[in-house]
């Protein structure tokens, strides 16, 4: 489970790649179980696929969030 500072490390990282990628990402919900996805709403004319969006905030947030619990991976 994320707590409140690994769920602001996500905020974060979310805001990042949207504007990296260009993305009118709009909105996203975190949810309490690590394990499940939390929805978010991607405009229309999306310019880059979501799967790479949602692996480059997988991997950035999941190592920023390791660095901080001290873990490696």
């Amino acid at each position: 489970m994320l707590n409140e500072d690994e769920l602001e490390i996500l905020a974060r990282v979310m805001q990042a790649r949207r504007e990296e990628h260009g993305s009118p990402l709009t909105a996203w919900v975190f949810l309490p179980d690590p394990a499940a996805a939390g929805p978010a709403i991607l405009g229309p004319r999306y310019l880059k696929g979501l799967s790479l969006v949602v692996e480059s905030v997988q991997v950035s947030s999941t190592r920023r969030i390791n660095v901080q619990r001290g873990k490696l991976g």
